[in-house]
């Protein structure tokens, strides 16, 4: 009888055993399952959207992005209220939110600075994110919005303004620069002329809308507040000193300051596009209770000091704000470092245009001290990431045949030299912390879609596209292709793509086929597909003699 008895405690304590093992087995899965992250980007522009969103998929996350036709695009808004249902569906406890608040409450980040939307709507669609975080109180919702910016003029707006800043843009953004200046120094004549040179219903239009979209972002604070958001960066992009986008912006941080949020809640950031791989990444790191130390190293010259094109600060400030803004450390001492940023400035301060004749194969004064420290650091066994700005919308090319020629390009943990300084120094941080979790293979991707756009399309073939688009007979010009050339664009620019890559990046081999389409029916961006297309000849030999 003791014997059976014993042989029941036996199995008793053997079936305890293994449930304890089994539910030990099941946590660990679960502590190295990793969270689904909802990303609403603020268009379906490739730089906002895949792109943003193959950096954070490289270290094994799953991102999904609303349905494309939900989100907008150039020339039509998305659907707010579709996103919202998306997200309130989607969302749950093993989730993550990182979301555009232009593309929840505007549609896109182009209506955002167009829209007559009802300022009683546009607070309802805040709300729903208040509603979003009630119905999901698990899942930590970050939010990304943008301060409305100030182009220098009608050309710098593209059609990404109302019609009339084509005409008036100027005179709108040096009416604004008076506005915020002490102006008692200029020829009270002057001051009449400018203001006498924008139409009334013009400027009212404008400044109202900047209004509402002042009130809506600061709603969106009061969600961080009350702890609807985990984190809110907004993102300024096109302003100066004395714009309205700058006088914004202070607002803003005031508004936060009299609520107590801290940076490590709220920040405005100078720069747009890229502020969205920077919520990404701060998103992860705090789910991989990651803080990374950063070092920052600039070419010789002006270096930290720089302000861009497009900026109203030092870049030095911005790469400050920008590793706050990942949940990173800024260090002084190298031996902390996770990662070092070079950062590719002119010695002279001023950051050119890529598509200029100056920006050639030939080194500038600081071009080969700057590499040559870059491969010292890469020898030295630190992870080096470039921010290349000394030009704007494009690589440095003498930079780029430097570090082709020393063997450097596939040793870096992350690059980017597209559109203004601040996206490159901020998407190049966002890759390079990425880049320090990820394998080789994976960093190539990444580093291969970087070349592509912003050293083989950005600063060499764009240029040679637009001269052929203008030689094709029928209407379509930089700005706006148009159908009918389009399928012709996008051939020559894939010959002309793959003929660079051929003679400068046969490093990565799948680059030989890649092939472009323009997404959004303009010269400015195009997308990348490197999986084999062939070209049709047949398009080209219409107009091209080869």
């Amino acid at each position: 009888m003791y014997s059976r008895s014993w042989k029941k405690l036996v199995l008793g304590i053997c079936l305890v055993v293994c449930l304890v093992n089994i539910f030990n087995v099941e946590k660990v899965f679960a502590k190295d399952e990793k969270k689904v992250i909802l990303y609403v980007p603020q268009d379906d522009r490739p730089i906002s959207s895949d792109q943003t969103a193959q950096v954070i998929r490289s270290m094994g996350y799953t991102v999904e992005m609303p349905p494309k036709d939900l989100l907008g695009d150039r020339d039509k808004a998305g659907r707010p209220e579709e996103i919202n249902r998306w997200l309130v569906e989607n969302g749950g406890k093993d989730k993550v939110a990182v979301i555009s608040s232009d593309a929840m409450i505007y549609g896109s980040l182009v209506a955002s600075r167009k829209h007559h939307i009802p300022k009683d709507l546009l607070l309802r669609r805040v709300k729903n994110i208040e509603k979003l975080h009630d119905t999901h109180p698990k899942m930590p919702i970050y939010v990304f919005s943008s301060i409305m910016r100030t182009p220098k003029d009608g050309a710098s707006s593209g059609t990404e303004e109302p019609e009339y800043y084509v005409k008036y843009g100027q005179a709108i953004a040096n009416y604004t620069k008076i506005d915020n200046a002490d102006i008692s120094g200029l020829n009270e004549s002057y001051q009449v002329t400018l203001r006498e040179g924008v139409p009334e219903a013009a400027l009212k239009d404008w400044l109202s809308r900047r209004r509402t979209n002042v009130e809506v972002n600061k709603k969106l604070i009061n969600l961080v507040k009350n702890n609807d958001v985990v984190y809110m960066a907004t993102g300024k992009d096109d302003n100066s000193k004395l714009s309205q986008t700058h006088r914004e912006s202070n607002e803003l941080r005031e508004y936060a300051n009299s609520l107590g949020l801290k940076n490590n809640r709220f920040q405005v950031l100078t720069g747009l596009d890229e502020v969205g791989l920077l919520v990404l990444t701060r998103a992860v790191n705090e789910l991989e209770n990651y803080k990374p130390y950063v070092y920052i190293k600039y070419a010789s010259g002006y270096g930290g000091a720089t302000v861009p094109t497009y900026s109203d600060e030092s870049i030095d400030n911005t790469l400050t704000s920008q590793i706050t803004a990942i949940g990173g450390i800024r260090t002084y001492d190298l031996k902390k470092a996770n990662l070092v940023m070079f950062i590719n400035t002119n010695r002279s301060g001023w950051t050119y245009d890529a598509n200029t004749p100056v920006n050639t194969l030939q080194p500038r004064y600081n071009t080969m001290d700057f590499v040559e420290d870059i491969e010292s650091f890469v020898n030295a066994g630190y992870h080096v990431a470039v921010g290349d700005i000394a030009f704007a919308n494009g690589a440095d090319n003498a930079l780029m045949k430097q570090l082709q020629d020393r063997d450097l390009l596939d040793k870096l943990y992350g690059y980017a030299g597209w559109n203004t300084a601040t996206n490159s120094t901020g998407f190049a941080l966002g890759m390079g912390i990425v880049g320090n979790q990820i394998s080789q293979d994976k960093r190539n991707e990444l580093l291969l879609t970087r070349y592509l756009d912003d050293w083989v399309y950005q600063a060499n073939v764009r240029q040679s596209v637009n001269s052929y688009l203008n030689l094709l007979p029928g209407s379509g010009d930089y700005l706006t292709i148009g159908d009918t050339k389009r399928p012709y664009i996008e051939e020559y620019g894939t010959k002309l793509m793959r003929s660079f890559v051929s003679d400068n990046l046969n490093l990565f081999n799948e680059a030989v086929n890649v092939s472009i389409t323009m997404p959004w029916n303009r010269i400015f961006e195009a997308n990348f597909d490197v999986s084999g297309n062939k070209l049709n000849e047949t398009v080209l030999k219409k107009h091209l003699k080869y």
